[in-house]
């Protein structure tokens, strides 16, 4: 079964919040996969304005830690190409392709949940079953001892997406648990 981490950069913490980057890296119980035919992971900026656009909220309390963090990470907001949200989610949905796979973002409420409303916002069926829905949040709580080792910029949706399933990788091999 394909493993698929998804990590969201976001203006606000619920549901509706506008997104603003969406990362996300095939993995299996080896670490990232690298296929030859097909890129292993995703990545895309996208418009703020387009998200608010199509009914994301943004919340002051995020705006503001977002202006405390590093300018590695405000370099989102910065880039020069930058997709509509719909555009984004259909690229999305076309890299994830229809296999049968798990998707996992971190924290049950979060990644996972805004991902999903903004595709019924945009009227675009969501690429995956919600069976297969996967918390890495909780993984990492439950297994605390596995140190995590955070992976490239912090905050940037496609390294953090890399170093979550990096650990999660880490935390299933050190445990015995099969992916």
């Amino acid at each position: 079964m394909k493993h698929v981490m998804i990590d969201l950069e976001t203006m606000g913490k619920n549901n509706n919040a506008p997104i603003v980057a969406i990362g996300a890296v095939e993995f299996n119980k080896d670490g990232i996969v690298y296929n030859d035919n097909r890129r292993s992971s995703f990545y895309c900026s996208v418009d703020l304005n387009s998200s608010v656009d199509e009914g994301g909220i943004m919340d002051a309390s995020t705006v503001i830690w977002w202006m405390e963090q590093s300018e590695d990470a405000k370099s989102v907001f910065k880039e020069q190409i930058k997709y509509n949200i719909k555009f984004a989610l259909i690229e999305f949905s076309r890299w994830i392709g229809c296999e049968d796979l798990c998707v996992w973002g971190n924290g049950a409420t979060f990644d996972l949940v805004i991902l999903e409303s903004a595709y019924e916002r945009s009227g675009i069926k969501i690429p995956w079953n919600y069976r297969r829905e996967r918390c890495y949040k909780t993984m990492r709580e439950m297994f605390s001892d596995i140190p995590f080792a955070s992976y490239g910029v912090k905050h940037n949706a496609l390294d953090d997406s890399i170093g979550q399933a990096l650990h999660l990788v880490k935390i299933c091999n050190n445990k015995g648990i099969t992916l």
